[in-house]
């Protein structure tokens, strides 16, 4: 990585040797690491967390079982560094599961209209960009007091998405593959799709 990182890491009640092994890599590397543990079960609870606790200009997030190209964070810095007026960047995600990349309807880089791509990901959260895919301005989400729904079963990660959409002045898409995303079969998302309507009738509800 080109850029200062800071790599926070939220132990949501693991119950293996996950803290451990985060300590000893802590102390091999020389890239910032913060341990925190969050006792309030859920991936909002434990993403609060972290955005409270973070202390750089950018804040983006990873999902533990993904991957990230070797230059995710320097394309994605570079551009906000260069362009002060943009509040989020984003760039293509790649299921790797399926061989399929997200959001097919961004067919190359430029300006996004926010509100109309919100609009978009609700009825479609399967195909929307990927969360994991975006870098966000601290000081947007601040400004804002854009925090993740802590009680929210799953779906955290879209309602937190088009709550920044809709909030946001301007953001970009680079045609650059910025995320690998696995979709595992005993994932919260998963299980809720095989029981549930497949549009996210909860998030209209909420």
């Amino acid at each position: 990585m080109t850029v200062n990182d800071e790599i926070i890491f939220i132990d949501n009640n693991s119950s293996d040797n996950s803290g451990g092994i985060i300590e000893e890599i802590s102390r091999r590397n020389s890239i910032p690491v913060v341990l925190l543990s969050e006792k309030k079960q859920g991936a909002g609870a434990a993403r609060n967390t972290g955005i409270s606790a973070a202390k750089g200009k950018y804040i983006a997030f990873v999902d533990v079982d993904d991957e990230l190209p070797a230059n995710r964070f320097s394309i994605l810095v570079d551009f906000m560094e260069k362009h002060k007026d943009y509040d989020m960047v984003f760039g293509k995600t790649l299921r790797v599961d399926v061989d399929r990349m997200l959001a097919p309807f961004l067919k190359c880089s430029g300006d996004i209209d926010p509100f109309k791509t919100g609009e978009i990901a609700v009825p479609h959260f399967d195909s929307a960009p990927h969360l994991c895919s975006f870098v966000f301005r601290r000081g947007f989400l601040s400004a804002k007091n854009i925090l993740y729904p802590e009680d929210l079963l799953f779906g955290q990660d879209l309602f937190f998405l088009v709550n920044t959409l809709f909030q946001a002045t301007k953001v970009y898409y680079l045609d650059e593959l910025v995320y690998l995303y696995k979709r595992r079969e005993a994932s919260t998302t998963n299980i809720v799709k095989r029981t549930q309507d497949g549009n996210y009738n909860y998030f209209f509800l909420y």
